[in-house]
């Protein structure tokens, strides 16, 4: 062996490298258990304080919490920058150590789009013409649909349904007053400008939003936009509060300062409306529908006598439409109006209809041409018109400006934190700058010149405060009062200090992982991979006695070198990710096997010892390089196509791949010349192996055509159930949201099912047993087009009402919902919406053909022949086919999960890898034996190369096969339908090899020189 020095050098230096990246794990963890003993001890001595007994009781436990944040915290920035590891600091070892991915620490990962559709909306004139609403709705159909770049679309758009026409019109007032364009600008120009806009917009809002989580708290966040789109990806480890996060990122915090009117000003034009109102439904209803009389509406004091019978409650509902649902603000003592900037109270489930008929042209007739409703953010508690107390939400009376800006908004914000007001309640303290403080003092002075009246503090569409100005206030500071919780309270804080979202932001894609299912995947995953190291280590040990020791010894340094290069690259470790490690287990054995085969061969040939490795490892090259590679391609494939765990998936593979070939091709080199050097024999076999299909003489080229018969009939069957029965496929495709609950006993998921299609019907529900009999997957398209911040909220506790039931303890809403590390309740959830669902669809296809389309070029040029590609390709499409097929048939019949999503096509383009990785192995003997006898039958070479590398064939799969059924056993219910995906196409890969891929090469190369002898 050339070059020992070299590469001893090389192995040792790398397994240095990888020691020293190792080890900075080992010190962060060592510190930040120290951290947690400090927390503990704070919080304990924070319990015993007068301070905490004197905190509410249902922020006890929030304050501990945050208490025990912040102490850890401090203590890891105290020493951040403190020498903790040689010449490291705290800081610097952090960056270095394994990155864990959200499903194996749990957190969430959130996928948020920056609305552009919003920001051509925002430019365009106020008055726009209907040729402009139509393009935006055909755009935004076309980009639900293919999705690109949404201002292009709205260009096909416009083409489409104003062809001709001027663009700029639509964006005069843009143009010519902000921009100060003077000439006329083309369409193309025009949607330049827009293009332009949405990129600066989206700049804006990743800049924001990095600054929300910044302030959080979230312990190694991150955020990342994605290119060539308006998405960015959010990955915040640890989080516990799902819907905090939501609010916190999709909020724009847009804040403003609106004068108000006062109730008495707008009350009779309520009554007016409600005359109104009960004339457009009288004229509604038949001639034979009676109505009783009662007192004239416009009498405050017969109103009130109304609301005190249940006789006239009940009566209310025809005679005072709008007041049986939206309660006046009235003084039930003394039957006047109460002063103050609040005309009344509802319920929530009544605010949508009263915004309907708020909106209506003839009621808005009868307001101030300034009026504008708007409801408070948080309901309170209020006496509805039957004398029962109920959370209600309060309509304020905004008084809005001739061109419709806020008199003073969110820009003019500096600073805002964290108070306590006077009656120890949560607010939020804000600071201006010197316009703003100006702003605020001419607003404030007007306002308690005219009656002392009241201003409103609107976040983003909603009323938080609107207290009465008794005088006027300088220095530009204010405060924002509300029932604040001290997290809201603080979220609102950190939301203003961060600056307004330049357009809204919608979350399209969400995974939510509760760190008691991120403890049972990392439990998982780890008893996967020790039971299928040792299934391999056992495995070569006994199949190859001596020769084994080596090979294991060679798979220990690889898992070594893997763990050190991964993390040298900053990769993300995910639970898909120790799938791909386990799996790299097994085809690192493939080498080992292909070399131990080849010395075999050379030592039945009567070759001595040294001369049998020596060229054993020489004829092995090309076939391990060769087969190495085309699974390479695949993991790129996936790694550019897939996103998340699928990527850590890609990224092990490809790690592992490369690092087994330097174990297996030069580490093991190095210890057989060591052995050989010193005179010492290596054994390659045992009794019961030794011979192991060494004699085989199997004629497949005469078993190819009913091979052919047999594959056709298996493709037609799978195609038969693909296209009847179909597939049960994953969020990822369809869009929805997917929820794992678990209960505190067995549940039937036929009764689980019926009683969530009562609660939230209008949407496909699926119910499956996911692990254990008292755990359970849902996955429902219920409100997946509703894109409103509340619709998270809404679903989840419908689910609740639904599922309540079904639990043998009272389980209240906010441990169900939450990703605390309670027993029971939601432990994971997934949300993909339409949009995401179809890229995702899009990318598994093209990924797919590409992988595809890459190893056929790969074989056809490596092997220097189109036919060699064909056959390759044709053996993947029929295990692939069979794989597919497999999943539809038994779908619903085995007692585990097999979703077609994001994951299975993984597994498809792995098996894809794998599959060509066994074809060319037995390719490139075919090519050996042409060169070596040129003039012997290709119908002999063929059966001999294929007998010849079946004991090769055998073990590899055998090894891969025990490796992927302890992944399936033991790797827990995420990847099971992914194990099973690779073993069902494992087993195929082995038949489409000897079977179809290698008997179509045989046929399409006797079809050839047939031809050329024909032609000579």
């Amino acid at each position: 062996m050339q070059n020992k020095g070299a590469i001893r050098l090389v192995a040792v230096l790398l397994g240095l490298a990888c020691l020293y990246q190792l080890s900075f794990t080992v010190v962060t963890q060592i510190e930040e258990k120290k951290a947690k003993k400090y927390a503990a001890a704070a919080v304990e001595q924070f319990r015993q304080t007068p301070e905490y007994a004197a905190i509410d009781d249902n922020d006890k436990e929030f304050s501990a919490a945050n208490l025990a944040r912040e102490r850890e915290k401090y203590y890891l920035d105290s020493i951040s920058s403190e020498k903790v590891f040689f010449l490291y600091t705290y800081k610097e070892c952090k960056e270095k150590e394994i990155n864990l991915g959200l499903d194996l620490r749990g957190g969430m990962n959130e996928m948020l789009e920056v609305s552009v559709m919003d920001i051509v909306k925002s430019m365009a004139n106020q008055n726009a013409s209907p040729y402009l609403h139509e393009a935006l709705g055909i755009a935004t159909k076309n980009y639900n649909t293919t999705g690109g770049d949404f201002v292009s679309l709205l260009g096909e758009a416009w083409n489409q349904v104003a062809p001709g026409r001027s663009l700029a019109d639509e964006f005069s007032y843009e143009l010519q007053y902000v921009r100060k364009e003077t000439r006329q600008l083309t369409n193309a120009e025009v949607l330049t400008i827009l293009r332009s806009d949405a990129e600066s917009a989206i700049a804006n809002s990743f800049n924001v939003l990095r600054n929300r989580i910044d302030h959080f708290g979230v312990t190694q966040p991150n955020i990342q936009r994605l290119a060539n789109s308006g998405r960015i990806l959010v990955e915040l480890p640890g989080v516990k509060e799902p819907e905090r996060v939501r609010k916190l990122l999709q909020g724009t915090a847009s804040l403003e300062f609106w004068t108000t009117y006062e109730n008495g000003e707008i009350y009779q034009a309520l009554v007016e409306a409600n005359r109104l109102i009960k004339e457009m439904q009288l004229a509604e209803r038949p001639v034979t529908d009676t109505l009783t009389t009662v007192a004239d509406t416009s009498s405050l004091s017969s109103l009130a006598q109304q609301s005190d019978s249940l006789a006239a409650v009940q009566n209310m509902e025809k005679e005072y439409p709008l007041f049986s649902i939206l309660s006046p603000s009235v003084d039930p003592q003394s039957n006047t109006l109460l002063t103050g900037a609040c005309i009344g109270h509802a319920h929530y489930r009544d605010t949508a209809k009263i915004n309907e008929w708020l909106r209506l042209p003839q009621i808005q007739a009868l307001f101030p041409r300034e009026f504008v409703p708007t409801w408070t953010v948080k309901p309170e508690k209020r006496y509805n018109n039957a004398g029962r107390e109920e959370d209600r939400f309060e309509l304020i009376a905004i008084k809005n400006t001739s061109d419709g800006k806020a008199p003073l908004d969110g820009g003019v914000i500096t600073d805002a934190r964290l108070t306590y007001g006077q009656t120890g309640n949560a607010e939020v303290e804000m600071n201006m700058n010197a316009e703003g403080a100006r702003i605020w003092a001419r607003l404030t002075a007007d306002a308690s010149r005219d009656g002392k009246k009241c201003i409103a503090i609107i976040l983003d569409g909603a009323v938080y405060s609107y207290p009465r100005v008794q005088n006027e206030i300088t220095g530009g500071r204010s405060q924002i009062t509300g029932n604040f919780t001290i997290p809201e309270a603080t979220d609102l804080a950190n939301v203003l200090k961060s600056g307004k979202l330049p357009a809204p932001a919608h979350i399209v894609q969400e995974a939510v992982v509760g760190p008691s299912l991120g403890e049972e995947s990392i439990n998982a995953g780890l008893m996967s991979f020790l039971i299928a190291f040792l299934l391999v280590l056992g495995y070569m040990l006994f199949f190859y006695n001596g020769a084994g020791v080596v090979a294991n010894v060679a798979l220990i340094t690889n898992m070594f070198f893997l763990f050190g290069t991964l993390v040298s690259f900053g990769a993300v470790l995910t639970l898909p990710g120790i799938a791909g490690i386990v799996l790299t287990l097994g085809m690192a054995v493939d080498a080992n096997v292909l070399i131990y085969e080849r010395i075999k061969e050379e030592l039945r040939g009567g070759k001595s010892l040294r001369l049998a490795v020596t060229d054993g490892y020489k004829n092995a090259y090309s076939a391990i390089v060769d087969g190495n590679l085309t699974t390479i391609i695949t993991g790129i494939v996936l790694f550019v196509f897939g996103s998340g765990p699928i990527q850590g998936f890609a990224t092990t593979l490809v790690i592992g791949i490369i690092t087994s070939l330097f174990t297996s091709i030069f580490i093991t080199r190095l210890l057989f010349e060591s052995r050989l050097s010193k005179g010492k024999n290596i054994t390659f076999d045992n009794k019961l192996t030794r011979n192991f299909l060494a004699n085989a003489k199997v004629d497949f080229v005469t078993l190819r055509k009913p091979a052919y018969i047999l594959s056709v009939i298996i493709v037609v069957i799978g195609l038969g159930f693909i296209f009847t029965k179909g597939f049960t496929y994953g969020v990822d495709f369809t869009g929805g949201r997917t929820y794992v609950v678990r209960f505190d006993k067995p549940v039937s998921t036929n009764d689980v099912r019926s009683a969530i299609l009562a609660e939230m019907s209008g949407g496909a529900t699926e119910v499956k047993q996911f692990g254990s009999e008292s755990q359970i997957k849902i996955t429902t398209t219920y409100m997946i087009e509703d894109n409103s911040e509340a619709v998270d909220t809404l679903v989840a506790n419908k689910l609740y009402t639904a599922l309540k039931p079904f639990f043998a303890a009272d389980l209240p809403l906010s441990e169900f919902t939450s990703t605390l590390e309670n027993p029971n309740g939601i432990i994971s959830s997934d949300f993909v919406g339409p949009t995401i669902a179809s890229d995702i669809k899009r990318d598994a296809v093209i990924a797919v053909v590409i992988a595809l389309l890459a190893i056929f070029l790969y074989i056809a040029a490596r092997f220097r022949n189109w036919v060699w590609g064909t056959g390759g390709v044709l053996g993947l499409v029929f295990c692939t086919t069979f794989t597919i097929s497999f999943f539809s048939i038994f779908s619903g019949i085995l007692p585990f999960s097999l979703d077609v999503d994001q994951t299975f096509i993984a597994a498809v383009l792995t098996i894809i890898g794998y599959a060509i990785n066994d074809a060319v192995v037995i390719f490139d003997r075919i090519r050996e034996y042409r060169t070596l006898y040129p003039k012997r039958e290709l119908r002999q070479n063929v059966n001999e190369a294929l007998n010849s590398t079946l004991a090769r064939t055998v073990n590899t799969t055998g090894s891969t096969l025990v490796v992927l059924i302890a992944i399936a056993t033991f790797g827990g219910e995420v990847i099971r339908g992914f194990s099973v995906a690779l073993i069902v196409g494992i087993i195929s890969s082995i038949y489409a090899t000897l079977f179809v891929g290698t008997p179509i090469v045989y046929d399409l190369y006797g079809r050839k020189q047939k031809k050329e002898i024909e032609k000579k």
